[in-house]
Parts: C-alpha cells; sequence; structure tokens
C-alpha cells in the first residue's frame, strides 16, 4: 500500500491495516510533510525575493505597516500579511492610567485578567483548590494517536 492510497479509504478501512504497514505509511507521511514544508517555505522565499519590493511600495502606498495588502505582478495575484501581536506592560500601564480620566480609561476598555498558573493549583492544599474550584473551567483538546 502506498500513501496515496490512504486518501481513498475511510478512517475505519485504515485502522484495519497491520500495525507495521500503518507504521510504514506513518513514516511515509511524515517524510513527504518535512519534504513538503521545506519546498512551500522555499516557495515563500522565492516569492518574497520576486515580489518583496513591489508588495512593500503596495503597502507603503496604503499606509498599512501591518495586515493584508493584496495586487497583481506579472499577472500573478499576490497576497502579502504581516501578522502584529501586541503585548502590554501591566506595571507601566499602572501607573500611567491614574492621570487618565474615568472617562478617558473607560473608552480605553481597560481589561484586568487574573490567573493562576496550573502547577501552582495542583501544589496548593486542598481546602484551597476546593475553593478556587468554582472559578477554574478546564477544557480538553481532541487526543491525537500517533506512532513513533
Amino acid at each position: 500500500m502506498n500513501i496515496n492510497e490512504i486518501a481513498t479509504m475511510s478512517p475505519e478501512a485504515l485502522s484495519q491495516i497491520p500495525a507495521l504497514e500503518l507504521k510504514k505509511l506513518s513514516a511515509s507521511v511524515s517524510a513527504q510533510e518535512k519534504g513538503l514544508k521545506a519546498t512551500k517555505s522555499k516557495l515563500g522565499e522565492a516569492l518574497s525575493i520576486r515580489y518583496g519590493e513591489k508588495v512593500k511600495t503596495l503597502r507603503e502606498l496604503q499606509g498599512q505597516k501591518t495586515g493584508t495588502v493584496s495586487g497583481v505582478f506579472d499577472e500573478l495575484p499576490i497576497k502579502a500579511e504581516i501578522g502584529k501581536k501586541v503585548s502590554w506592560d501591566s506595571e507601566k500601564l499602572g501607573g500611567i492610567l491614574p492621570h487618565f480620566s474615568q472617562e478617558e480609561r473607560d473608552a480605553l476598555e481597560i481589561k484586568v485578567e487574573i490567573k493562576i498558573p496550573e502547577k501552582a493549583y495542583e501544589e496548593a492544599p486542598s481546602q484551597i483548590k476546593t475553593a478556587l474550584d468554582a472559578a477554574r473551567t478546564v477544557t480538553f483538546s481532541d487526543e491525537k494517536i500517533s506512532l513513533k
């Protein structure tokens, strides 16, 4: 059996394949996945080299430092994305925010988050854990089973 046949099989049928064959298929898929990731990365680099300056100009014309810009270059639709993650220094904000009026602070939609690290919770005495349980929600991801 080869990995191309997997796409046409149901998970139930795949589960009936002998264990050693599953292991070989899994290794083959992993090897191809690594190769495809490397190929995708090289293609991304090639696109950056070829269209990077054009996209930079387009981004400047649109006044965008982040987000998505789209254009057509060499008759190809090109999309370029720059993500943005912002973090705030809570201690510094705590010193700055009192200088604003209540109305200004309300407009900023300030959020305060209180969390307890899971390790600290696990190490807490049982009576403290019991008290905290009312404010604790645990969700689980789907189980993923793979071969090593």
